[in-house]
C-alpha cells in the first residue's frame, strides 16, 4: 500500500530537514519506494502495514528520536485523498488574490458541534470552515489587511485537535504524483 505522510512543522521555525535526510529516516523504518514532494514534509512511501495508528506512532517516535523535536504525522492513502478531493467544497468557490483554500488534516474528528459554514475573524483574516469530514477540514481564508493570523493555531487551541494544512492546489498536485 502506498501512503502519504503529511508532516507538521518541517522546514519552518528553525526545524530544517533536508529531503534526502527525511527520505533516509523513512527508509530506516523499512518503508519502500520513499519519495518526497516539495520541502514542506510530504512523504510518499510503501508498506504492508495497514494499522494507521501504529504506523503514525512508529513514524512520530522515530522522527522525534532522530531529529530531536516533535513532528506530528497525518497519514492518508491514495483512496483517502481521492475521496477527500472529490467531496471538497472548493470547486464552486471563487478565488481572488486575497483568498486561500486549505485542506486541514486533523488528528481526530471534531468533537465540538459546529454549524457550517463556520466563520471567525482572526488577526488580519476571515476564516470560513466550509465543510468537515472525520479527517479533514476545508477552510477558506480571506486576507483582510495583508498578513494573516494563524488559522491552524486557532483551530488547535479552540477545538483541541492537532492540525496540518496544505493548500488545496498543492494537495491536487500531490495526488497526481
Amino acid at each position: 500500500m502506498t501512503y502519504l505522510a503529511l508532516l507538521r512543522a518541517i522546514n519552518v521555525g528553525g526545524r530544517r530537514v533536508k529531503m534526502d535526510k527525511l527520505r533516509a529516516l523513512f527508509e530506516e523504518l523499512g518503508f519502500g519506494h520513499v519519495r518526497t514532494y516539495i520541502q514542506t514534509g510530504n512523504v510518499f512511501f510503501d508498506t504492508e502495514e495497514t494499522n494507521l495508528s501504529l504506523l503514525t506512532q512508529k513514524i512520530e517516535n522515530h522522527l522525534r528520536k532522530q531529529l530531536g523535536f516533535e513532528v506530528f504525522v497525518f497519514i492518508r492513502n491514495r483512496l483517502d485523498l481521492n475521496v477527500t478531493l472529490q467531496n471538497n467544497p472548493f470547486f464552486d468557490q471563487t478565488a481572488i488574490s486575497e483568498t486561500r483554500f486549505y485542506i486541514m488534516f486533523i488528528s481526530k474528528p471534531l468533537q465540538v458541534p459546529i454549524d457550517l459554514p463556520f466563520r471567525v475573524n482572526l488577526k488580519g483574516m476571515e476564516m470560513i470552515l466550509l465543510s468537515a469530514t472525520e479527517g479533514e477540514l476545508f477552510v477558506k481564508v480571506t486576507l483582510l489587511d495583508g498578513i494573516p493570523g494563524n488559522p491552524m493555531a486557532w483551530i488547535e487551541k479552540n477545538w483541541q485537535i492537532s492540525v496540518t494544512a496544505r493548500f488545496f492546489d498543492t494537495t491536487l498536485k500531490m495526488l497526481s504524483k
